[in-house]
């Protein structure tokens, strides 16, 4: 592999754990939990905290820390911590 791919490779999974930990800290923040105590399967109506506006609060936050755009029409299908970072990952920039 070239150095300009490995760097390239790098600086993609620095990205993705830095885009990570910005979603662990908000759903936490807006949810109330712990950090650690978000695993993929949280089930996120679960959580002491989570209303019905707590999903619209993550996803603005989201939309601003990290500069996506997260359809409103794909949100039905959110319902863990790991259906909520699969969007992430896939959102349109």
């Amino acid at each position: 592999m070239s150095e300009v791919n490995e760097m390239t490779e790098m600086t993609e999974m620095t990205e993705m754990n830095d885009m990570s930990e910005i979603l662990r800290g908000i759903v936490a923040d807006v949810a109330q939990v712990a950090s650690g105590d978000l695993a993929a399967d949280t089930v996120l109506e679960e959580l002491d905290q989570w209303d019905s506006l707590a999903l619209v609060q993550i996803i603005a936050e989201l939309e601003d820390a990290l500069a996506v755009s997260l359809p409103f029409e794909d949100l039905s299908g959110v319902k863990t911590y790991g259906d909520l970072a699969a969007l992430v990952d896939t959102a349109p920039v």
